[in-house]
């Protein structure tokens, strides 16, 4: 019959063990140490409860820990040529998924473009480079349709909007075939900015084009996992769970005194 009963070497390195588990342990896995309560408040909202208490401020520690040595640096390798950096602003609205209607301002320059590309493919980069500029892009990105612009155009006449302010949308067998490009239209913008102003966007669809299929895939991804987390989410609705919020009074170098002493 065999014993259940553990031998001394056993049980020694089973306290070792845990020991070392212990001290091992994330500092921030140890439960707080309960602090006083002064005051307290609670209130129902939407189905939980919320207390709010107001605590005797924890006691910091006045003991400085020694910082460990830190070996000296190893020279810097020589920095190579700095790329210039810049920030590119687009709101984008994209039309049946096929033509992207981008607006950005230049130092007070206004620009319209449609691109023969459905912009949402770059919802998910941030930045980009090229041979000798790095880019951060922000995007206001919309979705619609061409009919839903034919209505707007409509009421916006209707309103008294000009012609000229109406977003026309070209046809696909406008733009040159093969690669991605763009056409401006609205107020004339000045010549001797042109070029500049509109490298950002130009620099932009010649990485669209190079990395296209791996921003639809990626793209795909996203929303294949925003669907499934939107699925999950309506099939499992998270129960509404009680929170504590604790605060507690400081008081100011500048205002001796003050309302969180009350």
């Amino acid at each position: 019959m065999k014993s259940r009963r553990l031998s001394f070497q056993t049980v020694a390195s089973i306290l070792l063990m845990l020991n070392t588990f212990v001290l091992a342990q994330d500092q921030s896995t140890v439960e707080p140490t309960p602090r006083q309560v002064l005051q307290q408040i609670t209130y129902f909202e939407e189905g939980r409860k919320v207390t709010l208490q107001r605590i005797a401020p924890p006691l910091l520690p006045t003991t400085q820990q020694a910082e460990p040595a830190v070996a000296a640096p190893s020279p810097p390798e020589p920095p190579g040529p700095e790329k210039s950096h810049h920030l590119l602003v687009f709101s984008v609205t994209v039309y049946d998924g096929t033509i992207s209607v981008l607006d950005w301002i230049v130092e007070g320059r206004k620009y319209r473009a449609q691109v023969n590309a459905d912009m949402a493919d770059l919802a998910g980069v941030g930045v980009f480079e090229t041979t000798d500029a790095a880019y951060s892009i922000l995007f206001g990105l919309g979705k619609s349709t061409s009919e839903e612009l034919t209505i707007q155009n409509a009421e916006a006449l209707s309103s008294g909007a000009s012609p000229s302010e109406l977003v026309q949308l070209p046809a696909l067998d406008t733009f040159p075939a093969g690669y991605t490009s763009y056409q401006l239209s609205g107020p004339a913008p000045s010549p001797a900015h042109l070029d500049a102003d509109c490298q950002g966007l130009e620099d932009l669809l010649a990485y669209y084009d190079t990395n296209k299929l791996a921003l639809q895939q990626a793209r795909q991804q996203r929303e294949t996992e925003q669907a499934a987390r939107e699925q999950w989410l309506k099939d499992h609705p998270p129960a509404p769970k009680d929170t504590v919020i604790q605060i507690w009074p400081i008081k100011s170098s500048r205002h001796q005194t003050g309302g969180t002493e009350q």
